[in-house]
């Protein structure tokens, strides 16, 4: 199929989150989703502003839980597991205060961050996994070309 349909039929299911996504479905639209925040990116540097990617990015949030969920789904994992990416903010923004109070350093900060974004990788590592065999509990296994 073409890859815009993948993109569009993950637009189009917005806000659906049951069901399953198959890997194809999720990386392709990931990567249009980023080919168009870039290109934004560089028309608002062009304008002198960054109006134009952040609305795209608002109106897209939907469609990308959406999807990240349905991928999950299609792993046998519950969507929830997408906040492994929110959890690594708490203790940096934390520490991030601590450096503002002067209470830490920026070496510090950044050696955190790092490792606080481990968690994150986790999930990634989830997203490249096999799919599950067969039907699970978040329904039937894709169709797949």
């Amino acid at each position: 199929m073409d890859p815009i349909y993948y993109f569009t039929e993950a637009v189009k299911k917005y806000a659906d989150f049951k069901g399953r996504a198959t890997r194809k479905e999720f990386w392709i639209f990931s990567l249009i989703y980023t080919v168009i925040y870039v290109l934004f990116g560089v028309l608002d540097a062009l304008v002198g502003t960054m109006v134009i990617q952040f609305i795209f990015g608002l109106v897209m949030s939907v469609p990308c839980v959406s999807v990240t969920t349905r991928r999950l789904h299609d792993t046998g994992r519950s969507g929830w597991w997408q906040l492994l990416f929110i959890l690594p903010l708490i203790p940096v923004v934390g520490l991030f205060a601590l450096v503002m109070l002067g209470v830490a350093d920026v070496l510090n900060l950044v050696v955190f961050a790092c490792v606080a974004w481990m968690g994150a990788c986790i999930v990634l590592l989830v997203f490249l996994a096999q799919a599950s065999q067969g039907d699970n509990r978040y329904g039937p296994k894709p169709q797949t070309e």
